[in-house]
């Protein structure tokens, strides 16, 4: 998949600034922006960070691998050459991820749901909501197929949130809905999940 959208190698100037980036466990945002914009191929040091959770976010909404990866380049390549037009007034995650929402969007007009099981990489993010802490990773890999039958607006939140990794309020602008809207779906989703797993349990 990196092949799809991968740039070419950077400068070597510009390389001396991602390996500084890299040896810094990441670097700072600002600054890997700041490299993209001198320099187009710095951009890789961008895709590397936000792959697996743009990637994760398609897959689990549509559930193809080949859809998925068709998504994930065409939302760094957009990203790429609107990458002037970033005002840097959010986290790039929230701004990379409106492009991926209207990516997604486009999708689901031109293309019907085929609604076929799905298998999941669920890892949960770090920073969780606190509804979602009392379901383990495990668990969660277990409900697999049952979080496509969340309603839109739930698996969307829940989505956002773990696949994504955005903050409540990312969530929420993208969303254009309130942070307690928010956790309200991500809740009620959680919940749906939970239950789900106790009726398992239980047979």
């Amino acid at each position: 998949m990196e092949d799809q959208v991968i740039a070419p190698a950077a400068s070597p100037a510009v390389e001396v600034g991602l390996a500084s980036e890299d040896a810094a466990g990441g670097g700072d945002e600002a600054r890997l922006v700041a490299l993209a914009r001198q320099d187009r191929r710095a951009f890789t040091a961008l895709y590397r960070r936000y792959l697996k959770p743009v990637y994760s976010y398609f897959y689990q909404q549509v559930g193809s691998v080949e859809d998925a990866e068709d998504l994930t380049a065409t939302t760094f390549s957009q990203a790429l050459a609107s990458l002037d037009r970033y005002q840097e007034q959010g986290r790039f995650a929230a701004w990379l991820f409106s492009i991926a929402r209207r990516q997604l969007l486009r999708h689901q007009r031109g293309r019907p749901r085929a609604g076929q099981p799905l298998t999941y990489d669920l890892a949960v993010a770090a920073e969780q909501e606190p509804e979602a802490q009392t379901l383990s990773q495990d668990e969660l890999r277990r409900l697999q197929g049952l979080i496509r039958a969340l309603p839109a607006e739930q698996r969307e939140a829940l989505s956002l949130r773990f696949f994504a990794e955005l903050r409540t309020a990312e969530v929420a602008r993208l969303m254009g809905r309130s942070e307690g809207a928010v956790k309200m779906l991500v809740h009620r989703a959680v919940t749906t999940l939970r239950d789900h797993l106790r009726e398992e349990k239980r047979r």
